[in-house]
């Protein structure tokens, strides 16, 4: 479009303009919500978690015989819903020299190497969810023995 203004012709591009008119008209007419008052969301609300993992093995005091280092089968009760579980295994009952290890879910049984021989171990188990608060409770501690192959012992 040109428009004149007495000796001074002026060029005008109005498309962008039309552009910008017609895309309002529709957002108007169309019920489109201003995307600068979009809201996301709630997020899911957590939830408590349930009732912890209870330890199956190795039972109370069970004794284990070695010559350098035994593998325990730690087992434990599923807790639904759990994505992960986490253990420690330590010599103190206090668990003070251990980390947490995590296994992923499905798995509720662990292979742990054990060593030295004439060790105490302590065992301990939770469970852990993204949609709850926080960890399960740790199970009840087990408490289980390495001790050293005696010198009479057969094996089968």
């Amino acid at each position: 479009m040109v428009i004149c203004f007495g000796t001074q012709r002026v060029s005008l591009n109005i498309k962008p303009l039309c552009t910008l008119i017609t895309t309002a008209f529709l957002f108007v007419c169309m019920g489109c919500m201003d995307p600068n008052e979009y809201k996301p969301e709630d997020p899911p609300q957590k939830i408590d978690p349930p009732e912890g993992p209870s330890a199956l093995l190795p039972v109370q005091d069970a004794l284990f015989r070695s010559e350098y280092y035994c593998q325990v089968m730690l087992d434990w009760t599923e807790v639904d819903g759990a994505q992960a579980y986490e253990f420690q295994v330590d010599t103190d009952s206090n668990f003070t020299y251990s980390y947490p290890w995590q296994g992923y879910y499905p798995p509720t049984i662990y292979s742990a190497v054990c060593f030295p021989p004439i060790t105490t171990y302590y065992f301990r188990v939770r469970a852990y969810s993204d949609e709850w608060t926080w960890y399960t409770d740790w199970s009840d501690i087990v408490r289980f023995h390495v001790m050293p192959v005696e010198d009479d012992t057969i094996f089968h």
